[in-house]
Formats: structure tokens, sequence, C-alpha cells
């Protein structure tokens, strides 16, 4: 796959070099299947026939599902364990576009949000700036979400040497592409794919964040099998499953989620 950075107006071209150096991506290139663009105030993933996409915060989905989601009573909440006035230090290991990183952060999780792909995490850089600007989010974000770049196991590692593991792990591997999809979030997804590829060590992650955390959750599309045999609990929504495993080293009694 080629990507390139463009600046999407001449005003840009300085902030579109500096990250094309920083990303080690050819500036510009003709030919790319999908390309950051930057703006003078934000930068996008796009690609030809489908829509730009972004981190957002404080504007569209994000700011509707903080306002009308009823986050506290979601099956997101549950699986966490963010219930009750207990707000986890959670690691999400597979950030993305940091929607569900975000969620926990309103939650009043405090959250380290992982990314490898140094494009996702570019991206995640520029959507947690602008937070930091908007009123309505900089009070969530401040203090409670931070970004990591790299593989999570490495960031699993580092809390663990510093005596500070995380009460949870949450894990969104890349979703297979199912057909039934909106024809928009399939092109999305493909975007993504194409950036940050597949994640064949997923179940990988699974066994070496149940080996630091106390509860490990796996995002699963609904009619999929699970990433691992026997969770201890599932919280089932209409199209999303949230797998909740205990920790190799936690006690074996089934976890409250009220």
């Amino acid at each position: 796959m080629t990507i390139a950075v463009r600046a999407a107006v001449p005003e840009a071209q300085a902030r579109a070099e500096a990250l094309a150096a920083r990303l080690e991506l050819p500036l510009a290139a003709d030919d790319v299947t999908a390309w950051v663009a930057v703006w003078v105030d934000r930068i996008e993933l796009q690609a030809a026939g489908a829509s730009a996409i972004s981190v957002e915060f404080a504007r569209g989905a994000a700011r509707y599902r903080r306002l009308h989601g009823r986050m506290r009573d979601s099956q997101l909440a549950r699986a966490v364990g963010a219930r009750g006035g207990r707000t986890p230090f959670v690691v999400d290991a597979t950030a993305g576009l940091g929607r569900d990183s975000f969620a926990l952060a309103a939650l009043g999780c405090r959250v380290l949000a992982c990314e490898r792909s140094r494009v996702l995490h570019a991206l995640l850089e520029d959507g947690l700036a602008r937070a930091h600007e908007d009123s309505q989010v900089a009070a969530i974000v401040a203090d409670r979400l931070q970004l990591f770049s790299g593989d999570a196991r490495t960031a699993l590692d580092d809390l663990l040497a510093a005596g500070t593991p995380p009460d949870v792990v949450y894990v969104d591997p890349m979703y297979p592409e199912d057909p039934r999809q909106k024809a928009m979030t399939r092109k999305e997804m493909r975007i993504l794919r194409l950036v940050a590829g597949d994640d064949p060590d997923a179940a990988e992650l699974l066994a070496a964040a149940r080996a630091i955390a106390p509860r490990v959750v796996i995002k699963r599309p609904a009619s999929a099998p699970p990433l691992a045999p026997a969770p201890t609990q599932q919280f089932t929504g209409r199209s999303t499953r949230y797998d909740m495993y205990l920790g190799t080293s936690a006690p074996p009694e089934r976890p409250s989620d009220d």
C-alpha cells in the first residue's frame, strides 16, 4: 500500500513537509492509494471515492455520544467496570481513531490510548490537540486521555515496570469486512485496514494483557466467535459484543458489572 502526505491548501505546505518527514512518507506523491491531507488547522486521511477521515472528539458522533448516548448505562461501561462510581485506569491497546478511548475518558476513566500505526497516531495527536482547545471537552481530555505511539505490549511492560499497571486492557481488533455494513462504514474500514493492517497478533496481545491486568475486554462483532475460548462474561448489544476475561493472576470468581 502506498500512502503520501499532501498539503490541502498552499498555506499548509510547511506543515505537510514537516509531517511527511516525521512519518517518513513521500510528499505529494502521485499514484497513491491513500494520503494524509494537511490543512492549516487539521489533518485528514483521504482516499479516492471515500469520505475524509479525521479524529474528532468535540464534534459529530463523539459529541452526540457524549451528550445523548447514556454512556454510564452502555455495554462498554459495564464491560470495563466503569459503574457505581468506579473509574478504572484503562489501556486502550488498539486505539484506532480514538472513539472508544474518548468515550472511556468521558466516563471518568484515565485512558492510555496506544496506536502502532504512525499515520493513525498522527491523526490522534491532531484530534487531541484540537480537543484541548475546545472548552466543552478540554476538561475531559486534559488529565484523562494520553497517547502512546507503538505496540501496546511495550506500553504495558513500561507500566508494569513503573509499578502502575492498568485496571483494564481494552482491545478492539480490526473487524473482518462485513458485507452487511453500510457502504460508508465499509469504505472507512477498508481505508483503515490499508493504513493500519489487520491485527493477526490480537490473540497474543490478549494473553500479554491478561498477564498484567485483572480485566481484559475484547470488542467483537456480535455474531463473531470469541478471540479466545471461555470469556468470563459477555456484554452484547445489537451489533457489538464485549468479551471480558479475568487476568491470569486474578481470582476465579465472576466480577459484578454494577
